[in-house]
């Protein structure tokens, strides 16, 4: 669980000031207006330090003007283009999220949405971008081709640092507390082309799960907290013989079964494009060298050993005909047809309320990470993404100074509060000790299909920039999640992974973006043809794909990563 959040805030904003801090009292909705406190001036160098070692007096840093909420004028009305909710049964509209009016009264801001459907999006942004009718607010990071770097420099967005530093005290405070390597991943080419969520941690907790009953059933038991693919291979095998499972992992037609990086030490790629889902160039490292999964001699192994359950039946070899609906899968899983599957700890148990007159007694257990070596060190754990990027302002918008203000105030501890917890004394509140209690509008509310669907229902967090509390869900989660936590939680280092620090330039991204649509469409149609045995796989038609791919322009986009991943590493960038 989790301490008030002011606490955080007030020790990051301590860790600059250094001045002393009166408390601050929780806000209420009958509260008077919030006032921001101000950037405190960095301390000069002691005057004492010899000469020859004295470092030049660096200019402090401007008093910031504490912000008042909510903030009064005339037009307080922001633009903001965004898609439906995926959840339209339950919200129609982004004006509808029930944060939507406790925003608006905090800051005194309306929020004035162009919305459009989520399976027409990136369409429907290209056309706004191309109209330039552009709204202040802009998902471009989100959606535009080229990223941040190529709007600004397209002139679709602008670089808030100055604005940021002038009217955003709150959020100044928290960024200028952070680590340096955070710090820099806020920004694009050292500027600010949006407004950063930064978190406050980081946690595993997405891994393997199957049924614990049947393993009870078969007498199975793990032989440790990690397993290596010959363990994982022979429990699917134990699965599919005792109970006959048609899809024994739920096997997508993405055709990637990802916890299996590890195994065979490679990023295996992803096949198929949809709804946050993308084909990417799998770039990954291998003692500083950049390759691609793509070509990665661990991706022949990966497709050879898929082709082989294929024939053993153990795996569903019609994989690009299973259907993706959440609702189906579970359905399926429910009733019995499937053995494994993946899932985040929080909805470990989901699928047992889902299980048919023949699964009662259907319990979800957590499945061990599979990896090459259990005696070795695991370099395939997940980065801590400590920065996400929200909403740019739009180089057409006359509002820049008020979009700045309001988002500055979900920096501070009321305007976090809400973002990340919702309305207090309504969905949530804190105990005697500080720590989270999320009340039943969140933990037993059967509107939503989940606590994670109502927690992101229920606060403003899909809206705005935030100090994040990046656990807050753990009180949600059962004794079988926390459980799951702890058995994916196995250390080791993220070195395998190209450091999402790296945010290529423009020049970078365009060189990229010469040849990678059609690099990654000829990759996914051949690695389709190979585990569909449309196309033999053997090392002479592995080998011309290999060549092909490269010739194509993979060899140059890796080419581009290693280049600014040796940069980084010299830290020049």
């Amino acid at each position: 669980m989790k301490k008030n959040l002011l606490c955080l805030l007030l020790a990051l904003a301590m860790m600059l000031s250094m001045a002393a801090c009166g408390s601050t009292e929780k806000a209420e909705e009958s509260a008077p207006a919030e006032e921001s406190a101000p950037v405190a001036e960095e301390a000069a160098p002691s005057e004492d330090a010899p000469a020859e070692e004295a470092v030049p007096e660096e200019e402090a840093a401007p008093e910031i003007a504490p912000v008042s909420y909510p903030l009064t004028g005339e037009d307080l009305t922001l633009s903001f283009w965004y898609y439906y909710p995926p959840y339209t049964h339950i919200v129609q509209g982004n004006a509808e999220f029930p944060c939507i009016p406790y925003a608006e009264e905090a800051t005194g801001v309306h929020l004035d949405f162009v919305e459009v459907g989520q399976e027409v999006v990136s369409e429907q942004f290209n056309l706004m971008i191309a109209s330039e009718m552009w709204t202040d607010l802009l998902p471009v990071n989100e959606y535009y081709t080229g990223g941040l770097a190529k709007a600004y420099e397209d002139e679709v967005i602008i670089d808030l640092t100055d604005a940021m530093y002038e009217y955003m005290p709150d959020f100044i405070n928290i960024y200028e507390a952070q680590e340096d390597d955070v710090k820099k991943a806020a920004k694009t080419d050292g500027m600010m082309l949006a407004f950063p969520t930064i978190a406050d941690g980081y946690m595993s907790s997405n891994g393997l799960v199957t049924r614990g009953d049947w393993l009870d059933a078969i007498g199975w038991e793990f032989s440790g907290k990690t397993i290596e693919l010959d363990e994982f291979e022979e429990l699917l095998r134990a699965i599919y013989n005792e109970y006959e499972t048609p899809y024994t992992y739920y096997l997508e037609p993405n055709g990637q079964i990802g916890q299996l990086n590890e195994a065979f030490d490679c990023y295996i790629p992803n096949l198929y494009a949809g709804f946050m889902s993308v084909i990417g160039p799998q770039i990954f490292v291998k003692d500083g060298t950049v390759v691609s999964g793509w070509t990665d001699p661990g991706y022949y192994d990966y497709i050879e050993w898929m082709l082989g359950m294929f024939d053993e039946g153990v795996l569903n070899g019609d994989f690009i005909s299973v259907d993706t609906d959440r609702m189906v899968q579970n359905n399926n899983i429910g009733a019995g047809m499937s053995g494994m599957w993946q899932a985040n700890a929080d909805k470990i148990d989901e699928c047992a309320g889902y299980a048919d007159e023949n699964n009662q007694g259907f319990v979800a257990q957590a499945v061990p990470r599979v990896v090459a070596d259990v005696n070795g060190e695991s370099m395939w754990q997940e980065q801590a993404s400590m920065v996400s990027f929200t909403t740019s302002v739009s180089a057409t918008s006359e509002k820049v100074e008020l979009a700045c203000k309001w988002m500055n105030y979900f920096y501070t501890e009321a305007g976090a509060n809400l973002a990340n917890y919702g309305v207090e004394g309504y969905t949530y509140e804190f105990d005697a000790n500080g720590e989270l209690v999320w009340l039943d509008q969140i933990m037993n509310n059967n509107t939503y299909g989940n606590r994670e669907m109502a927690v992101a229902v229920e606060t403003f967090s899909r809206f705005c920039a935030t100090y994040q509390d990046h656990d807050k869900m753990l009180p949600t989660f059962t004794e079988n999640a926390m459980n799951a936590v702890e058995l994916w939680t196995i250390g080791g280092t993220s070195e395998r992974y190209y450091p999402n620090l790296i945010t290529l330039t423009v020049e970078e991204t365009e060189e990229v973006n010469k040849t990678q649509s059609d690099v990654l469409t000829y990759g996914q149609e051949t690695a389709l043809r190979f585990l569909t045995k449309d196309l033999e796989l053997n090392e002479e038609n592995w080998n011309e794909f290999v060549n092909q791919i490269n010739s194509m322009g993979l060899t140059d986009i890796i080419a581009v990563y290693q280049s600014a991943y040796d940069q980084f590493i010299a830290g020049e960038r």
